[in-house]
């Protein structure tokens, strides 16, 4: 169909890495011109330097890490269990092939204090990926968040119809156990000031940029940044 970029959206490519391997050197076989944006999650912890290579020879140029949390508290109450060891040796090895590497965490996820949302923050730094997102928790309808606040917790926002902007909305849903609204947008913006504020990064945005289409991004972005989350 001459298309130039191709978007996999699936959260669960990398689980069965054989399979994973299998459909990576098909596309190769094809030899498309083509790239190949992995945008929506991947498994950080399960991914090895054989599928790294077949990634980057099937034209894959951009990854992104669901992380959720870097408390192995939180992680154990969200039914995450990620390997942080791993996960950090994966971005390393993404970003020595060029391939760009987002990542996802999650503040105000049950059970969050200052404390476990500090370490997160401070693994989102250490891991130094290429962008990093930070999302506030959103209990969607019908999810054992969603019940266990119906039951022990508060809602702040309607959101039996949906939301409008869902994870992006900048908003805080609900409050469960000892955790507070205002704490967590607290460290939300801090997230974001923290991250973006160094020069480490913005040296490397700009040394990445390779067009003018990308550099008015990069500018649209910083702004947007600045005004709806650091200085809100």
């Amino acid at each position: 169909f001459g298309i130039r970029q191709l978007d996999i959206l699936d959260d669960n490519f990398n689980f069965d890495q054989t399979r994973a391997k299998q459909i990576l050197e098909l596309i190769i076989a094809k030899d498309y011109d083509l790239a190949i944006n992995m945008q929506n999650g991947m498994r950080a912890d399960n991914a090895d330097s054989e599928l790294l290579d077949k990634m980057k020879k099937a034209g894959i140029f951009k990854i992104s890490f669901g992380i959720e949390s870097a408390d192995p508290v939180i992680q154990k109450r969200i039914k995450k269990k990620l390997d942080l060891d791993k996960a950090l040796f994966t971005t390393r090895e993404a970003q020595r092939r060029n391939i760009i590497v987002y990542t996802n965490s999650i503040l105000g996820l049950p059970g969050d204090t200052p404390e476990s949302m500090q370490r997160t923050i401070d693994f989102a730094i250490k891991m130094a990926p290429d962008i990093a997102n930070f999302m506030i928790a959103l209990p969607l309808p019908g999810t054992e968040l969603y019940e266990e606040i119906k039951t022990n917790g508060r809602f702040l926002i309607p959101i039996e119809n949906g939301v409008e902007k869902g994870f992006y909305a900048h908003k805080v849903f609900y409050e469960l156990g000892s955790m507070r609204a205002h704490e967590v947008l607290r460290y939300y913006r801090k997230a974001y000031q923290k991250f973006y504020s160094r020069i480490s990064w913005f040296l490397l945005s700009i040394k990445n940029i390779r067009s003018l289409n990308e550099l008015m991004w990069f500018k649209d972005a910083i702004i947007d940044l600045t005004k709806n989350i650091i200085f809100k």
